[in-house]
């Protein structure tokens, strides 16, 4: 049964004779340079896990919070939520079992290029560098599922379940409609009957999601915050130069060693690597097309790196073990994986993240219990704090924004926005410290003054906590008599 999946095929390095066991070894080497990172906090976890928290609770992303992200990876936290409830364990947990089924379908993809050990080396170094960059949780589902549908193409009658993963994956991030656009010209290629498989099933799942908010009644906004906000974003954040971009996504690349350019090189031999013309260049084509997502994003930030990663590994251990001569492809393949290890090693999770805080997020909770919240009672946190939303169940004031679309310069949110939910005057202010400091806005306006100005004339400090990691003043609102005079 398994050589239905793996068929058996010759390979330099001594693997495990069964291509059950080799998944198995892959899923318990992912697992365990994934494991530390359970309980280590990333820049971005309190607002994932609140804005599915709420939609546990029927208020939908778009509605109750704002954000550019097609809902596909809200609607699979909520869904982890749902059976292992809202903690940064069902978050990690996620990104966790993601990276798992993209090392095994590397694997896959390996044996169906038949090149097992390159499909084997890619999945254990692609388990290493999501543990080290992807900080984003958001990216290790977009890069499954992408990659599954890679994977699915090259497989027997594979054209819906292909079609299907990348509808999926464009409901997770709008730039995976580049990756879809070259399985579609695969499809073409091939015949049209598939290509229209393809395509009917790859509509699927978003229109479901147009479906759904249109009977949420959020269409509207699931339109102009996915659609007309994210275009705007990557110009609206940041002014960038050509310059500047090319610079970035340099620095970017270089935190995958030599991959990018030996992927490169395998990109434009690709016909010679492989023996199938179809698949070399739908490999090449899959790598292209996650390069220019990177770009298109001014590679601004390192997860974006994600979809880069499964079909860079893959050309470029193929060149490795092909392209450089017959002898000595498993010490080749080993160098090009240790270039990509040592370049990322700096970035690793425990370098760059912090554990999370569970004991000061437990005190800022008591504090505001202390206070006796009343049904319908509001709580806004500012930078950092958001793990007291569901600690405390309390909701923001207005849509849930992440911290720096609320203090920063951003499409359609920024000051303006904060300063609305300063006006609905929720009761309790958090205002969190990274690692003792403000979050500083790059360019634009700062949300700070605002904030600074309504504590100072409408709140008063309740208590203040430093934790091992978190930095967090709480604020109630004022009585009437307070504010008198």
């Amino acid at each position: 049964m398994v050589d239905v999946f793996f068929p058996a095929v010759r390979t330099p390095l001594a693997l495990p004779r069964s291509g059950l066991a080799a998944v198995a070894f892959i899923a318990a080497w992912t697992i365990a340079f994934g494991w530390p990172l359970l309980r280590l906090e990333g820049l971005d976890d309190a607002f994932f896990s609140e804005a599915a928290h709420m939609w546990t609770q029927g208020r939908p992303p778009y509605l109750a919070a704002f954000d550019v992200k097609p809902p596909g990876y809200f609607a699979l936290l909520t869904l982890a939520q749902t059976v292992f409830g809202p903690s940064i364990q069902t978050l990690h947990g996620l990104s966790l079992a993601c990276n798992v089924v993209s090392g095994g379908s590397l694997y896959a993809l390996g044996r169906r290029l038949g090149a097992e050990a390159v499909g084997f080396a890619a999945a254990l170094t692609f388990a290493v560098l999501a543990a080290f960059l992807l900080a984003n949780d958001a990216y290790p589902p977009l890069v499954a599922i992408t990659t599954l549908a890679f994977l699915a193409a090259l497989s027997p009658g594979g054209a819906a379940l292909s079609g299907l993963a990348c509808g999926a994956a464009v409901m997770t991030k709008q730039t995976a409609v580049l990756e879809a656009t070259a399985l579609f010209v695969f499809f073409v290629r091939r015949s049209w009957r598939e290509a229209a498989v393809f395509v009917a099933a790859a509509a699927l799942i978003p229109l479901g999601f147009v479906g759904y908010f249109a009977t949420e009644g959020g269409l509207a906004e699931f339109g102009r915050q996915v659609v007309t906000d994210a275009l705007a974003r990557p110009d609206g954040v940041e002014r960038v130069s050509l310059a500047t971009d090319a610079a970035r996504l340099v620095a970017r690349l270089g935190w995958l060693g030599l991959v990018p350019l030996l992927a490169a090189i395998g990109a434009m031999r690709a016909r010679v690597l492989l023996p199938s013309t179809a698949q070399a260049d739908l490999l090449a084509s899959w790598t292209a097309a996650a390069f220019l997502g990177l770009a298109i994003q001014h590679a601004r930030g390192l997860a974006y790196l994600g979809p880069l990663t499964p079909p860079a590994l893959l050309l470029a251990f193929l060149f490795a073990e092909r392209g450089l001569g017959a002898n000595g492809a498993t010490l080749k393949i080993a160098a090009v994986a240790l270039s990509a290890v040592a370049a990322a090693f700096p970035l690793r999770a425990a370098a760059v993240r912090r554990p999370a805080d569970f004991a000061a997020t437990a005190q800022g909770a008591a504090l505001i219990e202390a206070a006796h919240p009343a049904p319908g009672d509001r709580l806004l946190a500012l930078d950092f704090g958001g793990w007291l939303h569901i600690a405390t169940n309390l909701a923001p004031p207005t849509a849930y924004f992440h911290r720096m679309h609320l203090l920063c310069r951003f499409p359609d949110a920024g000051p303006p926005r904060l300063a609305e939910a300063l006006a609905q005057k929720p009761r309790f202010v958090v205002v969190g410290l990274y690692r003792g400091q403000r979050t500083a806005c790059d360019e634009g306006p700062s949300g700070w003054p605002l904030a600074d100005a309504a504590l100072q004339a409408d709140y008063r400090e309740i208590g203040h906590i430093k934790g091992e990691t978190d930095d967090l003043t709480l604020y109630e609102r004022k009585t009437p008599y307070e504010n008198k005079p």
